[in-house]
């Protein structure tokens, strides 16, 4: 991100510099619909996606519900909001627990539970820094010097079990214990950190991480060229295999 300088005691604009950002969703080779849902908004440096909660009401809608309230509420923040130290995560936390509100209310109103996770990276912020967020299972990667890591945390009870120190027989690795429209109350993730030229943030649906491993991944998005080329390559490689969930991608180079 980069700022322009203001005079003492005046904000300054930032102008989020965001070189290239798409995204990409298949509803894969066994589900009948696609559950999941993305949103970039590049002016803002935001990128969201969900995937509806198997056996809970009407994924479809909470997938599009959630990401359309989140990314309304920050859409609508000043990037100059975020410039304070945390603040940046608390008007996200905030947006996540409006939203999850307004979500549970309308469930209460139909009788039928729907939920599904939420991932995304905010760059309202100072220069080269970026907000990681999450609630469930839907991972958040940043690739940076050849390196892939994993920075957003699962709520699931497989990684209940792994801070437990993996006692006891392992649970499934999807079975998750938060969820946008169901869950309160909601303890999002959070994790803010700097990105440099050259780097890259992959957000993905849960069936991306079933249909490769992180070294494809990682490999497919050092081997692109563009931020549109690596989610053709993704979604495609994730193809050629059984692809049984819904896939989806989105990624941000800078």
């Amino acid at each position: 991100m980069g700022a322009e300088t203001a005079e003492p005691g005046v904000a300054a604009r930032i102008t989020p510099v965001v070189a290239d950002m798409a995204n990409l969703s298949h509803r894969g080779h066994v589900r009948a619909r696609n559950e999941d849902f993305c949103r970039i908004d590049a002016a803002q440096g935001l990128t969201i996606v969900a995937d509806g909660v198997g056996g809970h009401g009407d994924g479809q809608w909470a997938s599009e519900k959630a990401v359309a309230l989140v990314a309304a509420i920050l859409s609508g923040k000043r990037p100059t909001a975020a410039l304070r130290q945390g603040a940046r995560e608390t008007i996200i936390a905030d947006a996540l627990q409006v939203s999850n509100d307004a979500m549970m209310a309308e469930n209460a109103s139909t009788g039928t539970p729907s939920g599904c996770t939420i991932a995304g990276v905010w760059g309202g912020g100072s220069a080269g820094d970026v907000t990681a967020f999450n609630v469930g299972d839907s991972p958040i990667f940043h690739l940076s010097g050849g390196h892939l890591r994993k920075v957003s945390r699962d709520h699931s009870l497989f990684q209940l079990w792994v801070d437990g120190g993996r006692t006891g027989k392992e649970p499934s690795k999807r079975m998750i214990v938060q969820a946008m429209g169901i869950s309160e109350p909601l303890t999002p993730y959070l994790a803010s950190f700097a990105v440099h030229p050259g780097d890259t943030i992959l957000l993905c649906t849960d069936g991306l991480i079933g249909a490769l491993t992180l070294d494809q991944i990682r490999a497919l998005l050092l081997r692109a060229g563009s931020a549109q080329e690596a989610c053709e390559l993704l979604i495609q490689s994730a193809l050629c295999g059984p692809a049984a969930d819904n896939l989806t991608v989105s990624v941000t180079r800078y």
